[in-house]
């Protein structure tokens, strides 16, 4: 099965727009360089933990193209997904920028390469190998006994999909919004040992014309072949966005993987 989609512009979703959702929100605390040198925010559930305090949980959220971190900053920081406790870190990385051939080469914050919305179309095999690493190092630097979370929304998803199933370390959940697993028919031959305990979370809307539904759905029948236990939210009219109920639904999510 190969996986192909993105959004034929660089406009992405900002759930911060969802102003009337409410959540315990987090601290947000500025611009940091993530690994590489890009920009990204972090998000604390208490200043201590912006001190450097042990976090009981972090979600590594990645957004989709087009976007940066704070596409996605508001719906962690009182406008959209209910933090699952009092010791919370959220890490938002931001994409380099680079030339999407999809989009005619415009230079965009991208994950990776997108060639076309085929399925006969080349995939960007390297880009999504390093995006994945880029994402496991970042995680790899916190303490051994925080529990970990991969998510992300349609390109950062795709991302996020990648790096849980080929993690070699304990990763307790993973958080897929709007999005594909690519280079599914690698797997299970780099599916890391134990990957399946995993949980995954799946939120797609039923009108995605950017990543199909259809797409989403087979993601979902992939991963459940694969023994992961996949937990399916799809939301009636909803196109490639997100909507309150999703964030809900996310929130109870985490808040399930936290109580592991």
């Amino acid at each position: 099965m190969v996986l192909l989609a993105a959004a034929r512009t660089a406009s992405a979703f900002l759930p911060r727009r969802l102003a009337t959702a409410r959540s315990r929100a987090l601290s947000v605390v500025g611009k940091q360089g993530l690994a590489d040198g890009s920009d990204g925010i972090e998000l604390y559930s208490s200043q201590a933990i912006a001190e450097g305090a042990t976090p009981a949980l972090t979600l590594f959220f990645l957004h989709g193209l087009g976007d940066t971190a704070n596409g996605w900053a508001g719906a962690f920081a009182g406008q959209g997904v209910d933090v699952p406790g009092e010791s919370y870190k959220v890490v938002l990385p931001t994409a380099a920028t680079v030339p999407v051939t999809l989009n005619g080469g415009m230079a965009m914050p991208s994950w990776f390469d997108l060639y076309g919305l085929d399925a006969a179309d080349p995939v960007d095999e390297p880009g999504i190998d390093a995006a994945a690493a880029r994402l496991l190092a970042l995680a790899e630097r916190e303490a051994e006994d925080t529990k970990v979370v991969f998510g992300g929304f349609s390109q950062g998803g795709a991302v996020a999909l990648t790096a849980g199933l080929r993690a070699d370390f304990d990763v307790e959940g993973i958080v897929g919004a709007s999005t594909w697993l690519p280079l599914a028919e690698t797997y299970p031959a780099k599916l890391a040992a134990g990957a399946a305990a995993r949980p995954v979370g799946l939120f797609h809307g039923s009108e995605d014309l950017t990543v199909r539904t259809a797409w989403g759905e087979e993601t979902r029948d992939v991963l459940a072949g694969l023994g992961f236990d996949v937990a399916w939210h799809a939301y009636a009219g909803m196109a490639h966005s997100a909507c309150e109920a999703e964030f809900a639904d996310m929130a109870a999510f985490l808040r399930k993987v936290a109580s592991k």
